[in-house]
C-alpha cells in the first residue's frame, strides 16, 4: 500500500476555535500517563492531527510534555499548520534545539515571514525554489536595513551572477542573522 503525507501552506482562518483548556489538559495528561515511547506517542497523534487547532502557547506546552528533543521536533512539524496564532511561533521555537528550529524538510517560506531571524544560522540551497525565495526575502531586508545584519555570509557559487537566486543550479548561501543586535546598535546611536 502506498501511503503519502500531504501538507499545504493553508493556515486556519482565525475564526475556528482552538482546543478548549479542559480537553487540552486531558490530552496532555493522557500523553504523560501513557507507557508508549515518545516517538510512538507522536505517531499515535499523526492520523488525527488535522482535527486539532492549538494556540502557540498550547503547542509549546504539548512540546514540553516530551523529554525527547526528536519527539518535540516531530510535534512541531506535525502541528505547525494547526497553530491559530502563528505570529507567536517564537514561543514554540524556544522548545526546540537550534538545528531543529527551521527543519529542512519543511518549506522554507512556510515559516519564514513569521520567524524573528536573529541568531538563526541559515543554510539555504538555491537548487530549491522555496530556498531561493527565502534568500531573496533576506536580501530585500538587507537592502532596507543594511548588509551588516548578516554575520559571516558565504556563497558557494562564485559566478557573481547578479540574478543568482533565480538559478536552479546547486549553490548554497550560508549566514547567521544578527538583526536584533543591529537594531539595538542603531537604536542606541
Amino acid at each position: 500500500m502506498l501511503d503519502l503525507e500531504y501538507a499545504s501552506g493553508k493556515r486556519p482562518t482565525g475564526e475556528e476555535p482552538i482546543m478548549a483548556m479542559e480537553p487540552f489538559r486531558q490530552l496532555c495528561q493522557a500523553l504523560l500517563c501513557s507507557q508508549l515511547s515518545e516517538e510512538a506517542k507522536v505517531a499515535a497523534l499523526r492520523p488525527v492531527a488535522h482535527h486539532f487547532l492549538f494556540s502557540a502557547f498550547q503547542l509549546r506546552t504539548l512540546c514540553w510534555q516530551t523529554a525527547s528533543t526528536e519527539a518535540r521536533a516531530r510535534l512541531f512539524e506535525l502541528f505547525l499548520l494547526r497553530v491559530s496564532d502563528i505570529q507567536n511561533i517564537k514561543l514554540i521555537l524556544d522548545t526546540l534545539e537550534l538545528a531543529q528550529r527551521h527543519p529542512f524538510r519543511l518549506n522554507q517560506c512556510l515559516t519564514f515571514p513569521f520567524i524573528q531571524p536573529e541568531g538563526y544560522d541559515f543554510e539555504l540551497n538555491l537548487k530549491y525554489s522555496d530556498h531561493r525565495l527565502a534568500t531573496l526575502a533576506v536580501f530585500k531586508l538587507c537592502e532596507a536595513e543594511g548588509w551588516s545584519i548578516l554575520e559571516e555570509p558565504s556563497f558557494s557559487d562564485e559566478s557573481q551572477e547578479a540574478d543568482f537566486w533565480r538559478s536552479s543550479r546547486e549553490a548554497t548561501c550560508h549566514w547567521t542573522s544578527c538583526l536584533w543586535h543591529h537594531f539595538l546598535a542603531r537604536k542606541s546611536s
